[in-house]
């Protein structure tokens, strides 16, 4: 299936008939985002851009600390707090802003930043509602802080997917080897059997004629 831009950024077509009339804010580009995963029609959700990648951001909900997705007056209210312009916002997706998480066994995207502005709490995560390493996590924290905001890292899976033992080093292994001993055997004495002779006849014996 393939979608081109009918010339307009207002609506998109296939085979010349129009999908959409909404305002997608320079965004017609189904194709690509279909091919992300993302679902192209969905409502306006709030996006925070940092450090060039964007981060999307929902009302943190009281059961089970889940995220939902923010509705037009809480938009309203949580751009109002970035109108000073150091913390950039959108109403949509910038597909090149867009980067995904790279993980691997010990440095797991498992992680969420937990905002508190007010009496209002919010959950960022990725641009597609996923989780983020640690680093990413730090990242987002402290820039959010040094305006102010409190931010904070939640883990929400462990860091590390299996446990990872380092190999210890040992010496290789001299292969035994046998040497042939040669046993020898004494054959067992024969004990003398004789007369004992008395004293006399021993000198008498020694007695030269």
């Amino acid at each position: 299936m393939s979608f081109a831009c009918c010339g307009s950024y207002r609506q998109c077509s296939r085979e010349g008939m129009c999908v959409s009339t909404h305002d997608h804010r320079d965004e017609c580009d189904y194709q690509r985002k279909l091919a992300k995963g993302l679902n192209f029609f969905k409502g306006k959700d709030l996006y925070l851009e940092i450090k060039g990648r964007m981060f999307h951001i929902g009302k943190r909900s009281d059961y089970h600390r889940d995220t939902r997705p923010l509705n037009q007056q809480e938009r309203e209210d949580l751009k109002g707090q970035f109108k000073d312009g150091s913390i950039l916002w959108h109403e949509g997706m910038l597909l090149e802003k867009c980067v995904d998480e790279k993980f691997s066994d010990t440095d797991r995207a498992v992680c969420r930043v937990f905002l508190s502005i007010g009496q209002e709490k919010y959950n960022i995560h990725n641009y597609n509602g996923r989780a983020v390493t640690e680093k990413t996590a730090f990242t987002i924290r402290d820039f959010l802080r040094k305006y102010g905001i409190g931010a904070a890292v939640e883990y929400v899976g462990t860091k590390v997917s299996k446990a990872v033992v380092p190999q210890e080093k040992t010496e290789p292994k001299i292969p035994e080897t046998r040497k042939k001993i040669e046993v020898r055997i004494v054959p067992k004495a024969v004990p003398m059997v004789g007369k004992q002779i008395s004293f006399d006849e021993f000198l008498g014996g020694m007695m030269v004629s």
